[in-house]
């Protein structure tokens, strides 16, 4: 797997339209992943601010083809997309080790209803309904929570290239967690959580736990 980080200009105009529609970065994405119109090559992307700058992150299984498409349409004159190979740091992931975690997602839940037959999502807008979302995730994808806190929500609505009308919300976790099961959690880190990874949900990034 392949980490790459590219400062965002947000003074260009295709930048901010991509911050507005992440239908623009999902396809711009792809596009760079790949020589081949109809070909998906897999990756997470989420947005992160830092000190008042913006970058764009993404993790993907292959090297990009041709990262200057991305460069060029949402990054400054004189920044380069940066990569770093994330198989060395998750080779390092042992049982029984504790992390801070950054995680942007989607929490939703299905409504059921027995006198109908299709069960819609509903988004978790409650901080307590999205803290219950992450927890009843953790066990399952091998970690155990120790404390989390959803420091952001987003409302985000934007139209796909076929018209149709997406509307979710991101909450942004920040949190400390333990692993309990490496295999399980790896394959989380590689290949995200819950719904909306298309959009630039469910990337989680984990740092070391600063005293």
């Amino acid at each position: 797997m392949i980490l790459s980080r590219l400062e965002l200009n947000t003074n260009k105009y295709k930048t901010n339209k991509a911050l507005i529609n992440p239908n623009v970065f999902h396809g711009a994405i792809q596009n760079a992943l790949s020589d081949e119109i109809y070909e998906r090559k897999k990756s997470l992307w989420r947005i992160d601010e830092v000190y008042g700058k913006k970058y764009l992150l993404i993790l993907s299984k292959d090297p990009f083809k041709d990262p200057k498409k991305l460069e060029d349409q949402f990054g400054s004159t004189n920044k380069k997309l940066e990569t770093k190979d994330f198989d060395v740091f998750l080779n390092k992931l042992e049982n029984g080790g504790e992390w801070h975690f950054h995680l942007k997602a989607n929490p939703v839940y299905r409504e059921i209803d027995p006198k109908k037959k299709n069960h819609p999502y509903r988004q978790c807008y409650s901080a307590e309904k999205q803290v219950e979302w992450l927890e009843k995730r953790s066990d399952t994808n091998g970690f155990k929570i120790i404390e989390v806190m959803p420091v952001k929500k987003e409302n985000i609505r934007f139209k796909k290239s076929d018209k149709n009308t997406v509307t979710m919300i991101s909450v942004t976790f920040e949190g400390t967690l333990k692993v309990i099961d490496k295999e399980k959690f790896i394959n989380i880190l590689e290949n995200g959580l819950g719904h909306g990874k298309a959009y630039g949900m469910g990337m989680m990034s984990i740092a070391k736990i600063r005293s």
